[in-house]
């Protein structure tokens, strides 16, 4: 399900956009504006990417022992 979620959260950066009012054909994107908006497959998307990954295991590594406790307490 978050893979889901942050999937469409990524794809309301890209040029295409998402709809999210389904069956109503409009697309949302940010910024609203299409020009400064990512294109698929670009450096801007890969750099994107890399820097959401770094933050994600300094994310991790840092409050490791916070989200095992929050693991062990979901079983």
């Amino acid at each position: 399900m978050v893979g889901m979620i942050s999937h469409l959260i990524m794809d309301t950066l890209t040029k295409e956009g998402v709809p999210w009012l389904l069956p109503i054909p409009i697309k949302f994107g940010i910024p609203p504006l299409k020009r400064f908006r990512v294109t698929t497959g670009h450096l801007a998307e890969k750099i994107i990417f890399i820097t959401l990954f770094v933050v994600d295991v300094w994310y991790i590594f840092a409050n490791y022992s916070h989200l095992v406790n929050i693991f062990h307490h979901i079983s």
